[in-house]
């Protein structure tokens, strides 16, 4: 397929959406008509231009040619260039999406989608799924498709691989007839993507394959033995299931979770005591913190198998959303579900948009300040970094909150210069707290970009910025990995689990494991100061 036929038929495409969210129909249905024609030419569109045969197009008119020939001679189509605005970020995804161009119209406009990370907010929210003319049967296409881009990519979140883990493990677990069933693999370890996982089954009536094969999450049956099975999930991840005897699932559950550093260190310890990793060597064992035990070691979970351990005391979550995309105020079961977990304090943060106004945020804060609970409530703001650097955001805005967090959300595609130029003032910007979700990548969805990072963390750390851990699934930005490759910048970290609904402060988990395998000392992370010091900013003061 010719690589210029695909960007001028992804132009009308582009021109095509943006009609139909002007409400453009005849037009959009035009543009969409031109776009598949020459995404179909089997000759390259640039030798029919200069022959003069554009109009031999079938469906090209006097209009469409005009723009053709301006593609051509200009490099771009100015009517595209005007509307480009109206149109969301991530159009290499909108323009793959299973729907119609009025459905596409429909969930950006309705449920205020100008993005990828937009529109996994709204599935998540159960946003899309009330609007009218879309319901369930659109949203299950886009939770589709998703699922096919992360199949796409070979990576998809932790988070949501676990889930589908999890809905497995409980449809057989909760068979009368199952006698044992754990998860293994190396998902386990609890490392930001996944891929795949596998059950470990043993049934009295041997049914464990056949339940694996009905089970709902179960989307496709790919290969079934008597003793194994494999298929794909709903949320695209790859499922195993093994059927074996009840003590031997200890040993195959460690040996498939790994990593193999790992299980030759316990089979050195086991060798020196004369056994081996098995349930012949091994009596009584029937779990993974019995074969440690049987060894003389303190259980390792499989997160720290390749290092790190559990030592960073979290004192609140730095990153939570109280406005849904429906306009919604959620406040007091966050603050719940936070005194459950211990919190000493929390930090409502919501961003800045179309649905989320200045005047919205303002009676939040109103709210907030008479609030009457046990833990602390820090007020918060997601500002953009617009294209020139500056931060779109009233200044009593910014006053008020206890905490500015700066992220690009928008102009994703604007070149490598401009982004390090933006970026670099934003984190010059006093009233900067900390970068959110530098990376700006999304899981299997959106690569991170192409910058100079290390000038850009050393840039932060200068000027008392801290670096986002940010743990809702898609972006687990950063990593464990980036956070050990500007450790010694002297960086400061802030994790925040970016929750809506009170189950998800749980994924404070995640970030909190991050930063422990990186071996981050307490002092580095915001989340271990108490609510007073984050006010006053003690960690820009620092002396380690």
């Amino acid at each position: 397929m010719n690589s210029e036929n695909c960007t001028i038929s992804n132009c009308f495409k582009d021109l095509a959406i943006a009609m139909e969210i002007q409400g453009e129909q005849w037009r959009s249905s035009s543009y969409l008509n031109a776009s598949e024609e020459i995404l179909n030419l089997n000759e390259n569109l640039y030798k029919i231009y200069t022959s003069g045969r554009i109009r031999e197009i079938k469906g090209v008119g006097p209009s469409i040619e005009s723009k053709i020939i301006e593609y051509f001679e200009t490099g771009k189509i100015g009517m595209l260039e005007d509307v480009r605005s109206i149109l969301p970020e991530d159009m290499d995804i909108f323009r793959r999406l299973p729907l119609t161009l009025r459905e596409i119209a429909d969930v950006c406009i309705f449920a205020d989608v100008h993005s990828a990370a937009d529109l996994l907010l709204a599935l998540e929210e159960g946003i899309i799924r009330d609007i009218p003319g879309l319901g369930t049967a659109v949203e299950a296409k886009l939770h589709n498709f998703i699922a096919w881009l992360g199949e796409q990519s070979a990576e998809l979140p932790y988070g949501v691989v676990n889930a589908s883990a999890e809905n497995v493990l409980k449809y057989i677990s909760e068979d009368k007839w199952t006698v044992k069933a754990e998860l293994a693999g190396p998902f386990r370890r609890k490392d930001e993507t996944a891929t795949a996982f596998t059950i470990l089954v043993s049934s009295s009536a041997d049914r464990a394959i056949p339940l694996f094969a009905m089970c709902p999450e179960i989307q496709e049956l790919t290969h079934a033995n008597k003793q194994t099975a494999t298929g794909k999930t709903i949320s695209g991840a790859a499922a195993m299931l093994k059927s074996m005897d009840p003590e031997k699932i200890p040993f195959e559950q460690l040996r498939l979770t790994g990593p193999s550093e790992h299980i030759n260190l316990l089979e050195n310890r086991a060798a020196s005591l004369g056994l081996t990793l098995s349930p012949q060597s091994m009596y009584e064992i029937n779990t993974e913190a019995d074969i440690y035990s049987c060894l003389g070691m303190g259980y390792v979970p499989p997160e720290f198998r390749s290092g790190g351990e559990s030592n960073i005391i979290i004192l609140g979550d730095l990153r939570i959303r109280s406005i849904s995309a429906d306009g919604f105020l959620n406040l007091n079961e966050i603050i719940s579900q936070a005194d459950c977990l211990g919190y000493e304090y929390v930090c409502i943060v919501d961003r800045l948009c179309n649905h989320t106004t200045p005047d919205l945020i303002r009676k939040r804060n109103e709210h907030i300040d008479r609030l009457n609970c046990s833990i602390d409530v820090l007020k918060g703001i997601e500002v953009d970094i617009s294209e020139d650097g500056i931060l779109s955001a009233p200044e009593d805005i910014m006053d008020s909150s206890d905490l500015v967090i700066a992220s690009v959300n928008s102009h994703l595609t604007c070149p490598e210069e401009l982004m390090m130029n933006r970026i670099a003032k934003a984190l010059s910007d006093p009233r900067v707290d900390i970068w959110g979700h530098p990376l700006n990548r999304l899981i299997g969805l959106r690569n991170s970009q192409s910058l100079d990072y290390q000038y850009l963390f050393k840039l932060a750390s200068n000027n008392g910025v801290a670096l986002e851990i940010n743990t809702s699934p898609y972006r687990s930005d950063l990593d464990t990995s980036t956070i050990c490759k500007v450790y010694e910048q002297d960086a400061v970290y802030s994790i925040g689990t970016d929750a809506i609904f009170p189950h998800q402060l749980r994924r404070m988990d995640l970030g909190k494991i991050a930063a422990e395998k990186a071996k981050l000392p307490n002092r580095r992370l915001l989340n271990t100061l108490t609510s007073a010091e984050i006010r006053d900013k003690a960690w820009r003061d620092r002396n380690d």
